[in-house]
């Protein structure tokens, strides 16, 4: 399954991206992250492992993720393998209009 959203956010895509990739404070920045544990040390780079508790649906779950894709400021990805299935969150910023 794939699913595809796009979102104006009223901000410069270097900042937007200064945000999704402040890993150690995911719960801070989105409201459904509950907690964040850093596996790898140093900055975010391809290859950061890290371990993500969420709230999704009423559930908590946690899973470990890693950084698949760091390309400042215009794309990162990041996903894992779990339960028999590969799952993967792709971002790409582009200026338009006002954000």
């Amino acid at each position: 399954m794939e699913l595809n959203t796009q979102k104006l956010i009223l901000a410069p895509p270097a900042r937007v991206f200064e945000i999704l990739t402040d890993l150690p404070n995911g719960a801070t920045h989105c409201s459904a992250i509950t907690r964040v544990e850093m596996l790898t040390p140093g900055e975010v780079a391809v290859g950061t492992r890290f371990r993500e508790t969420r709230r999704l649906m009423g559930h908590e779950a946690t899973e470990e993720m890693e950084v698949t894709v760091l390309e400042p400021p215009v794309a990162f990805e990041l996903g894992c393998r779990s339960h028999g299935c590969r799952y993967w969150t792709r971002f790409r910023l582009a200026p338009e209009a006002e954000g």
